[in-house]
């Protein structure tokens, strides 16, 4: 049995070390970013054997693919004894709608405005379950019941009828500005997790360029890992402006760092790819040309 590399192991171990393994979050990162760019469908067996490498064992994706297929993620298909699964129209959606900010090269444009919105709620469950999805909207919330986010581009929408009022500003005031943006979006948390993904995935960037990590299973790896991290991250950020964040922001640094680090692993994951199977007795198809322009656009 061949022995795997010490950078390697270390990752996985991380995987299984940081916080509660959540093997269909996994799952849904490896459809998104391997399986829809060649056709969308792949064998149970081949995803198990890419999991396996992860140490997930086959139990934990079996457990995985039956709740995310109970919550209308994935559909499957059969043949014979083999099951092939795919993403649902809602879970391909959702991961496309995630695709640009993923895969972006640089943060959007800002052209000074923001959108601002007054909430006035009394009940606290329903005020906690307002400001959590405002938060996944990428709003900040300075005080209780205001919300507010840069506007890229974009006309908003003042037909709401689930806030007190909503307008268009171009302009703050703020005695400390700094002191605003981290209140509103807490960036200094947000700034460690960049630089914690960076010191994660620096050693992993030097080993692959020196060629001691260019195994097709070990480039499928890192590129899982490292996609899922980033995924999880950057979904996380609110995209701020440049103008609008704080010194020594680490998110630019981490992007470029997930950039290189992917494309040099993308070509061995490919080839590992080329040998799963998508449907019985077919092996996946080619990936799309698109899949080479990610972070490049």
């Amino acid at each position: 049995m061949k022995t795997r590399n010490s950078i390697i192991e270390e990752l996985i171990a991380r995987l299984h070390r940081d916080g509660k393994l959540r093997v269909w979050s996994i799952i849904v990162t490896i459809f998104g970013d391997a399986i829809i760019p060649r056709g969308g469908l792949i064998g149970l067996s081949s995803l198990q054997d890419i999991l396996g490498a992860l140490d997930i064992e086959a139990n934990a994706v079996r457990t995985a693919m039956s709740r995310l297929a109970k919550d209308g993620w994935i559909k499957r298909n059969k043949a014979g004894r083999q099951s092939f699964y795919y993403l649902a129209e809602e879970g391909v959606e959702l991961f496309e709608s995630a695709t640009a900010r993923i895969y972006a090269s640089q943060p959007p444009e800002w052209d000074g405005r923001f959108e601002l919105l007054v909430r006035n709620e009394e009940n606290q469950k329903s005020r906690a379950l307002f400001k959590r999805r405002m938060k996944q909207n990428g709003y900040g919330s300075p005080v209780s019941d205001i919300y507010i986010r840069p506007l890229f581009g974009e006309t908003i929408k003042d037909d709401r009828t689930d806030v007190t009022a909503v307008m268009e500003v171009s302009k703050l005031v703020s005695g400390s500005m700094h002191s605003f943006i981290e209140k509103s979006w807490r960036t200094s948390e947000l700034n460690h997790r960049y630089q914690s993904l960076i010191d994660k995935y620096s050693c992993v960037f030097d080993a692959v360029k020196n060629g001691s990590l260019s195994e097709p299973l070990d480039c499928m790896v890192i590129r899982t890992l490292l996609i899922h991290d980033w995924r999880r991250l950057i979904l996380q950020d609110v995209d701020l402006p440049v103008e609008l964040k704080p010194e020594a922001w680490k998110g630019e640094e981490a992007r470029q760092l997930v950039r290189e680090l992917y494309h040099h692993v993308l070509p061995g994951s490919e080839v590992y790819l080329d040998n799963c199977w998508s449907a019985h007795d077919k092996k996946l198809p080619d990936a799309v040309a698109a899949v080479y322009e990610r972070f490049r656009q």
